[in-house]
């Protein structure tokens, strides 16, 4: 696996335009000339419709704001082989605690608190885009770094990340670290520190201080268990979680949290996600391998920071067996 490392990224100047949540931003570069020198990491094409692209910010996540859950994707195929119609999902947004501060402390460290701002000159660090057409990106405002040209490659080095809005994200506590294979090393242990350091700050500040522990149990019963009065769990678990939720509610599916993850790796190309290296293995693993479940009590085996996660579809992974559960889970009679 490549750290990354000699790889540069392509800065693209332009106006940062609306800020959605703490992690996703709008972006309107000065032209599009650029996106052909893409470096070819991620098999994604920049989405420009209605005008803009979306930014995904590389290397953290924060709580959602208005997760809209998908359906289960054994149970779409399950569906479509025996030409059952489904019922359409409700539309419905789902937000986690401190979703809403993660989004206005983004605001504030972009400006766009002010009423007044309308579009916040920037510059977008990027190799390429995610299959949903997401720009994979390091954010720098305009107004506080020199010597960045439009449309230019160039390493990024430890004080330019400094001054990202990624690092800031992790450094007023508003974001969890998430690492990816292509991220490079250094990259990820800037991190990593900065998070570190973070989490030891007394008083606490940001998401630790409602969840100090990214391993802790939580209760799961219910949608509610994890919205915006519930618990403040992983972002990367939460959504996997009330995607597993509507699944019981909406397509009468009767298993456990982890049965219903294990069932996702039979769809088609799923074998190629979720697969987590963690320190110290020499072999990823499915994420779900990394999840305890005791009843209604949900954690995660190992630090958030101790994980990286594999990107598909360049890397190749040795399979990994479902686990055979005690009872075979159903999703309605029609579609077992």
């Amino acid at each position: 696996m490549s750290d990354n490392t000699t790889t540069p990224y392509l800065v693209i100047a332009g106006d940062l335009t609306k800020i959605s949540d703490g992690d996703t931003a709008d972006f309107i570069p000065q032209d599009y000339e650029w996106v052909p020198s893409l470096a070819n990491l991620d098999k994604g094409t920049p989405n420009k419709s209605g005008g803009y692209l979306r930014l995904r910010f590389q290397g953290i996540d924060t709580p959602e704001l208005h997760y809209p859950p998908a359906r289960s994707c054994f149970v779409e195929e399950a569906a479509k082989a025996r030409g059952v119609k489904l019922l359409d999902l409700p539309d419905i947004m789902y937000e986690q605690p401190y979703g809403a501060e993660a989004g206005t402390a983004l605001q504030k460290l972009t400006g766009f608190d002010n009423q007044d701002v309308h579009y916040v000159p920037a510059y977008v660090l990027t190799r390429g885009a995610d299959g949903y057409g997401r720009l994979i990106a390091y954010i720098v405002l305009a107004s506080g770094v020199d010597g960045l040209d439009h449309n230019t490659e160039m390493m990024v080095n430890e004080a330019l990340l400094k001054q990202t809005l990624n690092y800031k994200m992790l450094e007023n506590g508003m974001a969890y670290y998430t690492g990816y294979s292509r991220m490079p090393k250094e990259h990820r242990q800037t991190f990593i520190e900065r998070v570190k350091a973070t989490r030891a700050q007394d008083p606490a500040v940001g998401v630790w201080t409602v969840a100090p522990d990214p391993t802790a149990a939580c209760t799961l019963i219910d949608e509610g268990s994890l919205a915006r009065g519930g618990a403040l769990i992983l972002p990367k678990l939460f959504r996997r979680c009330i995607s597993y939720l509507w699944a019981i509610n909406l397509d009468d599916y009767r298993g456990t949290l982890l049965q219903w993850m294990q069932r996702t790796r039979t769809c088609k190309d799923a074998q190629k996600t979720d697969m987590v290296l963690v320190d110290g293995d020499l072999e990823p693993i499915q994420f779900d391998q990394l999840i305890h479940c005791d009843g209604q009590q949900i954690s995660l085996l190992r630090d958030p920071l101790e994980m990286l996660f594999m990107e598909a579809p360049d890397e190749v992974f040795p399979p990994v067996p479902l686990v055979e559960p005690e009872k075979e889970e159903k999703v309605s009679d029609v579609l077992v």
